[in-house]
């Protein structure tokens, strides 16, 4: 194979020893980023090419710009430690929280949100560590003014509450879910040993039939929570029937796709917040 003594480029002739200079693009080996600083354009050492190998500091592209903060053995790729694997697709990273730097191990689990049945995203609801209340009185009898009692006078522990501090303002409770069709009650009791509140409550995630009301009485020796039944209109077909003794406080159990956990929200929290 013969090689030409000229190149011609629109029409001009080269010399010779300016073909020997022109590279094919496809012939350039693009190395990986080293670990060497950066440094301008115009000192960067040449490009290695094909059957030879570059000095320590050589960069492709010769791009200062590119290597402005890549150090990737010395702060594994970036001057603040971070990783490419740390950088997360259009969203901003969370460095710290709190006022406390967040390593990147901990980084994919801060500041986590949980997605409801519904779609909706809600932050996780720290837990309270309640104690269920499985005994209590319940009384109803039928009567016109519609009122049902709850009675509790000892807690799961054994305490009785004539044996406790307990005040209205240690009581909550309210209906829950989206029809105002569960209770959640709520009792605290302080710990002179820990100097911090144990806590209990009773829950019905379904009522027995419709109430309007609740009215809390702390008692020397006992709670009465009473509810107030809804007095429907006559033409609805259940009217009479909710009037009448409610068996128990609890109704048969649905399913609560709003996400909600009545048990570990701070009712106590929310009436100091006014909600």
């Amino acid at each position: 194979h013969t090689k030409p003594t000229t190149v011609r480029d629109n029409g001009t002739a080269r010399p010779p020893a300016e073909q020997e200079n022109l590279k094919n693009v496809s012939s350039v080996k693009q190395d990986p980023p080293n670990t060497g600083k950066g440094e301008p354009a115009a000192t960067a050492p040449a490009t290695a090419t094909n059957g030879s190998s570059g000095g320590a500091d050589e960069k492709p592209f010769k791009s200062s710009y590119y290597y402005a903060h890549n150090q990737l053995k010395k702060s594994g790729g970036y001057k603040d430690g971070l990783k490419a694997e740390d950088y997360q697709m259009n969203a901003p990273k969370l460095l710290s929280k709190g006022g406390n730097a967040k390593n990147p191990k901990d980084l994919a689990s801060a500041g986590k949100e949980t997605e409801s049945s519904g779609g909706a995203l809600k932050k996780k609801i720290p837990k309270l560590n309640s104690i269920s209340i499985n005994r209590f009185l319940w009384d109803d009898d039928g009567g016109e003014e519609g009122i049902a009692k709850i009675y509790i006078d000892t807690l799961p522990d054994g305490k009785k509450w004539a044996d406790t501090s307990i005040t209205k303002q240690d009581v909550a409770a309210k209906f829950v879910h989206r029809w105002n069709d569960g209770l959640i009650i709520q009792i605290r009791s302080i710990n002179t040993d820990t100097d911090t509140f144990d806590r209990y409550h009773l829950y019905a995630s379904t009522l027995h039939g419709d109430a309007i009301d609740i009215k809390i009485i702390v008692k020397a020796k006992k709670l009465i929570v009473k509810l107030t039944k809804k007095r429907l209109y006559a033409h609805e077909a259940w009217a009479k029937d909710n009037l009448k003794v409610w068996p128990s406080l609890f109704g048969p159990p649905r399913k609560r796709p709003d996400g909600t956990d009545p048990i570990n929200e701070d009712l106590f929290l929310l009436q100091e917040e006014g909600r």
